[in-house]
């Protein structure tokens, strides 16, 4: 299928509604006391001219944007005094915030696989270890990854990275449980769920 690059009108458009799926994901797994989410984002849309083209954003575009999405987007909340005095009064904690746990965001763009790892404070394993073993569990590619603090960007450059996101999807995902961050259930279906669906949460 021919590919274009998504002008940046539509890809602002494409991204803000972007932020919310990352928010909305990692909450899920919040809400299921899991410490990580692995989320396929869609950042493509039909070109109005030619309805078998896909226009994706350009690989630069999105490391930029996932370094916002982690230090802007889904920065910090510190909560002021009068809701922390009225959570204490009803016996709750705070609710965990979606960088307070791993995530690991995965993206076709025009011309790789992006993916952006964010790791907590305190999560005990290596962020540039655990980018690079995830990597290697895929067939060679011209690989970079750069690492900023507890945030990881990497670029995967393949000849289908709409295909080939499922293949790093799968990589991060052995790799979670590798490094002991996913424990599976013993009576877990190996069928179910489906760890590479778009809306997988974990």
């Amino acid at each position: 299928m021919e590919t274009r690059t998504l002008d940046q009108k539509i890809f602002k458009k494409v991204l803000d509604s972007s932020v919310q799926a990352v928010k909305s994901a990692a909450q899920v797994s919040i809400k299921n006391k899991l410490r990580f989410c692995c989320k396929i984002l869609d950042v493509a849309e039909k070109d109005p001219d030619d309805p078998e083209c896909s226009v994706f954003a350009e690989t630069s575009q999105l490391v930029n944007w996932l370094n916002n999405l982690f230090t802007e987007e889904l920065k910090y909340k510190v909560l002021n005094l009068a809701a922390l005095e009225n959570l204490k009064k009803k016996g709750l904690m705070p609710s965990l915030q979606p960088i307070e746990i791993i995530l690991v965001i995965i993206i076709a763009s025009n011309d790789s696989v992006v993916v952006g790892v964010s790791f907590p404070d305190g999560t005990g394993t290596n962020i540039t270890d655990f980018a690079n073993n995830a990597m290697k569990r895929c067939p060679k590619n011209d690989t970079e990854c750069n690492v900023n603090g507890n945030c990881a960007y990497i670029t995967y450059k393949c000849e289908f990275p709409f295909k080939d996101r499922d293949t790093v999807s799968r990589a991060f995902f052995e790799q979670l449980q590798k490094d002991g961050i996913y424990v599976k259930d013993d009576d877990d279906d190996e069928e179910t769920p489906n760890y590479l669906n778009d809306n997988f949460v974990a």
